[in-house]
């Protein structure tokens, strides 16, 4: 959802059938994760992608691809 841009909470919120006080949690573990970030803009707190822990978690993934296909593959004898 975030990756069109920064929501609200409640925006956030919206999409989900649980309660303000679950996701306020579900925030704080994201946030805490490093994988979102939160921005006071009045009385609403906006979220945004942490796209540096995105992009290192991207190129983790795609290296381990890569060392996969390219390691030799193990043969029964």
């Amino acid at each position: 959802m975030l990756g069109d841009g920064e929501m609200s909470a409640g925006q956030i919120g919206d999409a989900f059938p649980i309660s303000p006080a679950s996701m306020s949690h579900h925030f704080n573990v994201l946030k805490q994760a490093g994988l979102i970030s939160g921005r006071r803009e009045g009385q609403q707190i906006l979220y945004s992608v942490n796209t540096t822990v995105m992009q290192e978690l991207a190129a983790l993934v795609l290296d381990l691809i890569q060392r996969t296909e390219t390691s030799p593959s193990e043969t029964t004898e």
